[in-house]
């Protein structure tokens, strides 16, 4: 009993399609990849790492319970309602951006939400050098902001 294989345009044609799609794909993520929101960046030029450092902005207490938003050198970068609920254990809410390397504004306000009048309304200045990631640790004690700065992760119990 002899088969026959029979080749049909259609299955070809999706076979095509598919390989044409799965090409286009990969050349989007690549593309995606090396995008910011400046443009795309140039890995050869020497600088394209060195502007940026990764900056983890952990609020650690007093924030449970209010709105907050933080600005960085005016530009908003979180906004939230936090829950009544503090955390056992972490911060009541973590923040991972990208700073410009040198020194910068971290400005962090928020609402009472009964009558709507800023409740705490504070701006610190901190410094990036040469660290690959930084952390910043934000407490709100008595409407006034205390910043820890760290280049090794906060331990949480």
């Amino acid at each position: 009993m002899d088969q026959y294989v029979m080749r049909t345009p259609i299955l070809e044609g999706v076979k095509m399609h598919f390989l044409k799609n799965v090409a286009t794909v990969i050349a989007l993520s690549t593309l995606l990849i090396a995008c910011t929101k400046e443009g795309i960046v140039n890995p050869a030029s020497e600088n394209a790492e060195s502007e940026l450092v990764s900056v983890q902005v952990d609020l650690q207490l007093g924030f449970a319970g209010k709105s907050v938003t933080a600005t960085i050198n005016g530009e908003d970068h979180f906004s939230a309602l936090l829950s009544e609920l503090s955390p056992l254990a972490g911060p009541e809410a973590a923040i991972l951006t990208y700073f410009p390397r040198g020194k910068n504004t971290l400005h962090i306000y928020g609402r009472k939400l009964n009558n709507g009048q800023f409740s705490y309304d504070d701006s610190v200045e901190v410094n990036f050098g040469d660290a690959q990631q930084y952390f910043l640790g934000i407490v709100l004690s008595s409407d006034t902001l205390v910043v820890r700065v760290q280049d090794t992760p906060f331990l949480y119990l």
